[in-house]
């Protein structure tokens, strides 16, 4: 019985694997038709895409790689910002027969441009006794190399700035708290130094400062040893903005005793020389010779000129009047013709003003 019993279960059992292995192959069969569906749905849009558009074949011609899609940015540097020029190529042939047209052309043309000169040209007679070279005077400056001299004084301004800084706060801002223990004194406190390195060997004679601008003096360089003939002196204008090197600097040939700068026409300065001649500079401009002067033997002083004196004109704006000052003695110059106007004697030193 036990037998029959284990029998019929493994039957059953037996059954039961034969069931389960025909549902698998059922599942497999539907799942090959399923792609086989699909792959025929896709080779059916194939052959449509086939019939509207032809696919193009990979060649060297219509292939482009990647990489040359792409905008290459150019190279630049820190210092260099612009863009680039644009770039173009020209292409043409260069033969024998262009290269001789062209010379051909070119030659034609010069010959139109000589023929041209030839009838342009008209003879004139010169005249021996007029030059007609214009001759420019000593100390002229072209407009470039002005330009360039305006260019490193203003760099020069920018570094004496910088490097007198402390000096020029000190000059405006400057105290000292010991002065409330002095009754009625002060302390002296050196700031600028001005010098010339020709005029160190010569003796300061006067000192002004201008009357329109208040950071700029002038210094006049000569001698007070009368024994000795001064054969030589110097005028210079030093400004606070600038220590280092004088604004305007001059050298004449005698020792300079006095200036003065004219009150209306700020630009033009007078200076009394150690022989008695007068002369008159203007120091806008760039040439170092005198405006005007009166150094003839009828014209100057017998002595030395200790003291000049501007006048206010009322006449042009070319006339300038300078009073100059000796013992006994006034006289005032038009400085325009160079005589003396007027001439009166006095017991003191004093000056004779005058209008025009």
């Amino acid at each position: 019985m036990k037998e029959e019993e284990e029998k019929e279960k493994s039957g059953s059992s037996d059954d039961a694997d034969g069931e389960d292995k025909e549902d698998e192959d059922d599942d497999d069969k539907e799942c090959v038709e399923e792609e086989e569906e699909v792959e025929q749905v896709e080779e059916e849009d194939e052959d449509k895409g086939k019939k509207g558009k032809t696919k193009k074949l990979m060649n060297q011609f219509n292939f482009c790689e990647r990489g040359s899609l792409t905008y290459n940015n150019p190279y630049r540097e820190v210092t260099t910002q612009t863009i680039p020029p644009p770039r173009d190529t020209y292409n043409d042939y260069v033969t024998q027969w262009i290269i001789y047209d062209a010379y051909c052309i070119d030659y034609e043309n010069q010959q139109r441009e000589r023929d041209k000169e030839k009838q342009a040209k008209v003879t004139v007679l010169k005249n021996p006794l007029i030059d007609t070279k214009k001759k420019q005077p000593k100390g002229f400056l072209e407009p470039s190399v002005s330009k360039m001299l305006h260019a490193a004084k203003v760099l020069e301004r920018m570094c004496n700035q910088n490097t007198f800084d402390d000096i020029a706060q000190d000059f405006r801002y400057y105290e000292d708290i010991s002065d409330e223990f002095r009754d009625g004194e002060g302390t002296l406190l050196p700031l600028w130094k001005f010098s010339y390195e020709n005029t160190k060997k010569y003796q300061v004679t006067f000192l002004k400062w201008h009357p329109h601008y208040y950071d700029l003096f002038g210094i006049s360089f000569g001698s007070f040893d009368f024994l000795k003939k001064c054969s030589e002196g110097y005028i210079s204008l030093f400004s606070l903005k600038n220590p280092s090197f004088p604004e305007y600097i001059n050298n004449v040939k005698s020792g300079v005793m006095c200036f003065d700068f004219h009150h209306t026409h700020s630009s033009f300065m007078a200076i009394g020389l150690y022989d008695g001649s007068v002369r008159v500079f203007n120091t806008a401009l760039s040439i170092k010779q005198p405006q005007y002067r009166s150094d003839s033997i009828l014209n100057k002083h017998q002595g030395v000129v200790w003291e000049l004196v501007a006048h206010a004109s009322h006449f042009t704006r070319t006339e300038v009047t300078f009073s100059s000052l000796v013992p006994k003695r006034v006289r005032s110059t038009n400085a325009v013709r160079c005589i003396p106007v007027c001439i009166c004697a006095s017991t003191r030193p004093t000056i004779c003003l005058s209008m025009g």
